[in-house]
């Protein structure tokens, strides 16, 4: 008779009581949401959220401050849209994959995200 980490008393395939623990198993059966996680834990994205964030605080400020003119407006409205885009999907990124994230973190995010 062959002996199979996966087999239970009832000779059965499955996982039920089996004697594997949780942490035998690869990361991604313990999360449904594995890659998201991994995105929003990356080190470029983390530095891109940081820069779209420094945009959304001080540069349109500063651009209406500085001139007056209307001749930059086009990149400035396209440049801050694209900027919103990306920090849209970093909340649902981070919604996604992370777990301590909601509802403190998010609803900070979102007012926000709203307020820009």
């Amino acid at each position: 008779r062959r002996s199979s980490a996966y087999s239970n008393s009832s000779g059965g395939g499955s996982l039920a009581g089996s004697h594997i623990s949780d942490s035998a198993l690869p990361n991604t059966t313990k999360r449904a949401w594995y890659l998201p996680d991994q995105l929003v834990e990356h080190q470029v994205t983390g530095v891109i959220s940081l820069c779209c964030t420094i945009y959304a605080l001080f540069v349109p400020d500063l651009y209406w401050i500085a001139t007056g003119s209307t001749q930059a407006d086009y990149a400035v409205f396209t440049l801050t849209f694209v900027v919103f885009v990306l920090l849209f999907f970093d909340v649902l990124l981070k919604s996604l994959g992370q777990s301590n994230y909601m509802p403190f973190y998010f609803g900070l995010d979102l007012v926000a995200l709203v307020s820009f």
